[in-house]
């Protein structure tokens, strides 16, 4: 029911941008999300409350390493667990296991800082792997939906001269296989997504604020005869707003949140992440 929407998408809380980190450049990001919702949408419009909540809790890795002034490459990683409380006064169940793996590679098309007039914005195309978790996709409340794939996507990114706004969206297509654990197999659909959003500089801090949609192209709907949870016709779409702070040292804090404001077979989402970007 979509309770991996944030892993999947590389919820991507703190993610790579159409900004590249300089040449020969490491920066490692520990996060820490979690995520929460006690009602869903069924179908186009039905939503349904439930006796309880379904939590998640995924603590992640991300690395992105400057390959040269117009290539970078990146991996995140990490272990997830899902956990329902009280539902119907019954013992609650549990899926945990490794987050889906994602690795990419992006090239910068444009760059804003060397183009001849300040109309120009930053451009990078991204091309990336996903390799399943270990958590099990058919649960109702799955941490996932347990299929390799692959993705690419095109970012923007422009910094407005003299007042530092910038702007920054990504639109991509994402492309997965079969989903198959405990003698089970299920055809994970397609998905397009994209996100666009506004951050302001103020001092050493940084405010963002932004919206994102992500949308499968085939699928199932819940209620529907011989539906399975990893082929679900999934719709998420979410506001954003986080708060970051460099420091002296160059090491970057940031505190994220997001929630859903609409979706198709997938929890009402709640969702908050902390963390850390460390330069090496």
């Amino acid at each position: 029911m979509g309770a991996g929407f944030f892993i999947v998408a590389t919820g991507r809380v703190c993610a790579q941008s159409a900004w590249l980190p300089d040449a020969r450049y490491l920066e490692i990001t520990p996060r820490y999300v979690y995520q929460t919702f006690d009602a869903y949408w069924a179908g186009r419009d039905a939503r349904f409350s439930l006796p309880g909540s379904v939590d998640q809790h995924s603590a992640l890795i991300a690395t992105e390493y400057g390959i040269c002034d117009y290539a970078a490459a990146d991996v995140t990683f990490g272990y997830t667990w899902i956990s329902t409380q009280d539902f119907d006064g019954r013992p609650g169940t549990r899926d945990d296991g490794m987050a889906d793996t994602r690795i990419g590679l992006r090239l910068r098309l444009l760059d804003e800082d060397r183009a001849s007039t300040h109309l120009v914005p930053t451009l990078t195309l991204r091309v990336g792997a996903i390799v399943a978790g270990t958590y099990a996709p058919f649960e109702s409340f799955a941490a996932g939906e347990g299929a390799h794939g692959g993705e690419f996507s095109l970012m923007f990114g422009k910094t407005l001269p003299l007042i530092g706004t910038g702007l920054f969206g990504e639109a991509g297509y994402r492309v997965r296989g079969s989903a198959s654990d405990r003698g089970m197999s299920a055809n994970v659909p397609n998905d397009i997504f994209g996100n666009v959003g506004v951050f302001q500089p103020i001092g050493p801090c940084v405010l963002t604020f932004g919206y994102r949609h992500i949308q499968a192209l085939t699928g199932d709907n819940i209620g529907d005869p011989g539906y399975t949870f990893p082929a679900l016709k999934q719709v998420n779409q979410m506001l954003e707003a986080g708060v970051g702070y460099r420091d002296s040292r160059d090491r970057y804090y940031q505190i994220f949140g997001a929630w859903n404001i609409g979706g198709r077979n997938t929890g009402d989402n709640r969702l908050v992440a902390a963390s850390v970007s460390i330069p090496f």
